[in-house]
């Protein structure tokens, strides 16, 4: 399976997930911001935040429209965003066009109910899911 990550905090969120899934024998692109290629490249697609990384791939940019994940065959794909609670509280989910996106993940409870004041997933058929973060202790 081919895995391409989006992922601004490079690596410090996501370098555990990388090294499992690549001794799983999946490939995976790492970028640190919206690259098309990527989204064109992977199986799966995650944006490890709900800001501009994802918003550009809902909209596009004036300069290069083609960028715009609706002009794209996402049928094959599986879409996640991991949405941040800085996110949650500047309101980032409402620029995100979440028909888009298959699952998105919450940190927490309390920002999963921040967000849906704004957002019915149910209207989108957005899956959602609660994954605390976790921490290696292997590496302290």
């Amino acid at each position: 399976m081919n895995i391409s990550i989006m992922d601004p905090n490079m690596p410090k969120f996501t370098e555990d997930m990388t090294n499992w899934w690549t001794n799983e024998g999946h490939f995976v692109w790492r970028q640190r911001y919206y690259n098309p290629e990527l989204v064109r490249q992977g199986d799966v697609v995650w944006f490890d935040t709900c800001d501009n990384t994802l918003k550009v791939g809902c909209e596009g940019l004036p300069e290069h429209p083609d960028w715009d994940m609706h002009k794209m065959d996402l049928s094959k794909k599986q879409i996640i965003c991991r949405v941040l609670d800085i996110e949650a509280w500047l309101g980032h989910h409402r620029d995100i066009d979440w028909n888009l996106v298959d699952d998105v993940i919450f940190l927490a409870p309390h920002i999963k109910e921040i967000v849906e004041k704004d957002i019915n997933f149910t209207e989108t058929n957005t899956r959602t899911h609660i994954v605390p973060p976790g921490v290696n202790m292997d590496k302290f």
